[in-house]
C-alpha cells in the first residue's frame, strides 16, 4: 500500500514542480539559469546509495528482533522452567541494539539530505526574490505577485517532491527482498525412512 502511495505522490509532485518552473521561466527568462543549476543541484541530493542500503540493512534487523520478541513471549514458560531468562534477555538485547544502531544511522542520513534540501530552497527563494527586484521595471504588479507566489510553491513544492522521492528510493527496499526471497533455495524434504528398531508406537510408563 505504501508503494504505490509513493509513486503517485512523487509523479504527481513531478509534474507540478515541472509546469511552476516551465511557467517561470517564460515569464521570467532570467531564472532559467538558475533553474539549470536547481535541476543540478537537485540531481546531486538524492538518496545516496549509503542511504539505500542502511534502510535495507535497517529493515533486515527490524524482522528478527520482531520475530525473537515475539517467540520469547510465547515460549515464556518454558524459559522460565529452564532458568534461560537471561540468555534470552542478552539475546534480545543484542538484536535490539543492532537494529537500533541501524535504524538511528539511517535516520541521521536521511536528516543530512533533508537539510541539503532546505538549504538550496532557501538560495532558490533568495535568487527567485533576486531576478523579481531587478527586473521589477519590466514585470507589471500581476505578474510579480504571480512570480513571487508561485515561487513560494515552488520552494515548498521541490522540497516535500525531495522528500517524498527519498521515501520513494527506500521504499523499493520492500520489492528487493522480495525478490530476493523468490531466489532462495527450497528447504529439501526429508524421505529418509526410520531404522528398524525404531518404535512404531510409544507409551508412557
Amino acid at each position: 500500500f505504501a508503494l504505490p502511495m509513493a509513486t503517485n505522490m512523487v509523479l504527481t509532485m513531478a509534474v507540478a514542480q515541472f509546469g511552476t518552473l516551465v511557467s517561470l521561466c517564460v515569464l521570467m527568462p532570467w531564472f532559467t539559469p538558475v533553474a539549470l543549476a536547481l535541476m543540478f543541484v537537485l540531481y546531486h541530493l538524492q538518496p545516496t546509495v549509503a542511504t539505500v542500503v542502511l534502510r535495507r540493512v535497517s529493515n533486515s534487523l527490524a524482522g528478527p528482533t520482531m520475530a525473537l520478541f515475539s517467540e520469547t513471549i510465547g515460549g515464556a514458560a518454558s524459559i522460565r522452567a529452564a532458568s534461560l531468562g537471561g540468555f534470552f534477555e542478552r539475546r534480545f538485547a543484542r538484536s535490539v541494539d543492532d537494529a537500533n544502531a541501524a535504524q538511528l544511522a539511517d535516520q541521521l542520513l536521511f536528516a543530512m539530505v533533508t537539510i541539503n534540501v532546505g538549504i538550496a530552497m532557501a538560495f532558490l527563494a533568495g535568487a527567485l526574490l533576486l531576478i523579481v527586484m531587478l527586473t521589477k521595471d519590466s514585470l507589471t504588479p500581476a505578474t510579480a505577485s504571480f512570480v513571487v507566489t508561485q515561487g513560494m510553491n515552488l520552494t515548498l513544492g521541490l522540497g516535500f517532491f525531495m522528500m517524498q522521492r527519498g521515501q520513494f528510493a527506500m521504499a523499493l527496499n520492500s520489492i528487493e527482498r522480495l525478490a530476493e526471497f523468490s531466489k532462495l533455495p527450497p528447504e529439501v524434504e526429508g524421505h529418509e525412512t526410520p531404522a528398524v528398531e525404531w518404535p512404531e508406537s510409544g507409551e508412557v510408563t
